[in-house]
């Protein structure tokens, strides 16, 4: 793990995540949703932000399954694309889904959606200690018809699901980028995923 990476723990769940200092990762209580959004309408890339966090607030319940939220605020690129780059993790009960189960749900749901093309679903082993399988979906987003940007940038996610120790839980990690930025990110989220643990 690089040297200069710093550690999140949410102790009611067991999880922690570690991941580069020059992210601002919250675990999303309400008041601290507010506080971002305050402090988003500040920002080049405000509207992006408001749209992810009330996204977040707005979904009944969504509260009870987001573990944390991350945000790069200082990607010197947010000026000329007015998105800012960002991460969630998600608990929630696996209810006896299997890792293919779960990538074809949820590739159905993202293939439906209007402003979302899918890339690619599949089960891989290559992204966790031990070849342990994850559920991967890539896909490409909308920028204009999701969160309003002027010039429609293309945007890239990558969505990840793998068990707890007791496989009763899935942990969903997602990141979302401009295009042009997510390879180098992608490296990142490759190492966040890999030491990704639940104690």
């Amino acid at each position: 793990m690089p040297a200069d990476w710093v550690t999140f723990h949410d102790e009611a769940r067991g999880l922690v995540i570690h991941y580069p200092a020059g992210w601002d990762v919250i675990q999303p209580t309400p008041d601290k949703l507010a506080e971002l959004i305050e402090q988003a309408q500040e920002g080049v890339a405000s509207e992006a932000i408001e749209t992810i966090l009330r996204q977040l607030t707005e979904t009944p319940g969504a509260l009870d399954f987001f573990a944390a939220v991350g945000f790069l605020f200082d990607d010197p690129t947010v000026a000329d694309n007015k998105f800012i780059s960002n991460f969630t993790a998600i608990v929630i009960p696996a209810d006896g889904l299997t890792l293919g189960t779960y990538a074809d749900l949820v590739g159905m749901q993202l293939g439906g959606m209007e402003a979302v093309t899918l890339q690619s679903v599949q089960v891989e082993s290559r992204l966790r200690p031990g070849g342990l399988d994850v559920a991967s979906l890539r896909y490409a987003l909308d920028g204009s018809i999701l969160y309003n940007l002027p010039d429609g940038p293309p945007i890239n996610g990558w969505q990840v699901a793998l068990y707890d120790t007791s496989a009763k839980r899935l942990l969903i990690l997602s990141l979302t980028s401009v295009g042009e930025n997510f390879p180098a990110l992608e490296e990142m989220f490759r190492q966040l995923l890999y030491h990704v643990e639940f104690e």
